[in-house]
């Protein structure tokens, strides 16, 4: 029953955020993390909760729970989930002001390589040209033409 009413705050938060009731997504993320059961639950709902922290310019918050995930992300086993959670942490991260505010530049770029041969390990070329796509948004945020 948990991982259901973990999923249904997942919804009840994406659904008050397309509603534009930032709070009201953001106290539905922190629910859906608290009662998670699962890592696969626990990372959607620290994505989300990312995502709207970064679009509401909360720094404080960011860089800690970007940690968060990245710890989160290293325990997981290669699999569609890693390699989506990695390039989802990144694209929020390079919608901050500042690049590298949050997280290093490098270490989102070895999360994403990492990305990038747990798809190639996994068969999943769809997941594979995602994370590439997203190194290459990186590499052209931080001008790394080489």
């Amino acid at each position: 029953m948990t991982n259901e009413l973990s999923a249904t705050y997942l919804s009840l938060g994406r659904t008050a955020e397309d509603w534009g009731d930032l709070a009201a997504a953001m106290d539905m993320f922190e629910q859906a993390n608290t009662v998670a059961m699962n890592a696969d639950d626990v990372l959607q709902a620290d994505l989300n909760r990312l995502r709207l922290y970064v679009e509401a310019g909360k720094v404080d918050e960011t860089a800690p729970l970007a940690a968060e995930i990245v710890s989160e992300l290293n325990s997981l086993p290669p699999s569609r989930l890693s390699v989506y959670g990695a390039v989802n942490l990144s694209a929020s991260l390079a919608k901050e002001k500042t690049p590298g505010q949050s997280l290093s530049i490098a270490k989102t770029n070895e999360l994403l390589s990492t990305a990038v041969k747990s798809a190639q390990s996994l068969g999943d070329r769809q997941a594979e040209a995602y994370a590439l796509d997203q190194q290459g948004s990186l590499y052209m945020q931080t001008k790394q033409w080489a």
